[in-house]
């Protein structure tokens, strides 16, 4: 069966979170970064350009825990805007010095 060409619309790039533990039941675990306005509204930071993304990754300040790690990644919009709500996150576009730009749209 040909493979259908990806539709890079589809497509944001997110900063994801994966936390190690050394017990050894469950190795590790990923999660879309989250942070919050001046508002306090929590929501999903998501960029249109991996350069953008990796800027804004540069700006957050050092994680402290040597057993947490932070990447960039391509994400589908649907699967980020479904894991954000199901964490009471919001998903909105920002640039890559973290202005928000506005909410994601379909």
């Amino acid at each position: 069966m040909p493979k259908q060409p990806v539709n890079q619309d589809d497509y944001v790039w997110v900063i994801t979170v994966t936390k190690r533990f050394e017990d050894v039941a469950k190795d590790w675990e990923e999660s879309l970064l989250g942070l919050a306005d001046d508002q306090g509204n929590q929501f999903v930071p998501v960029t249109t350009e991996r350069e953008a993304a990796q800027a804004l990754l540069y700006k957050l300040p050092p994680e402290p825990d040597k057993m947490v790690e932070r990447q960039v990644e391509a994400m589908n919009k649907d699967l980020v805007r479904q894991q954000a709500q199901e964490g009471g996150f919001d998903v909105y576009l920002v640039d890559g010095a973290g202005r928000i730009l506005g909410q994601l749209e379909a």
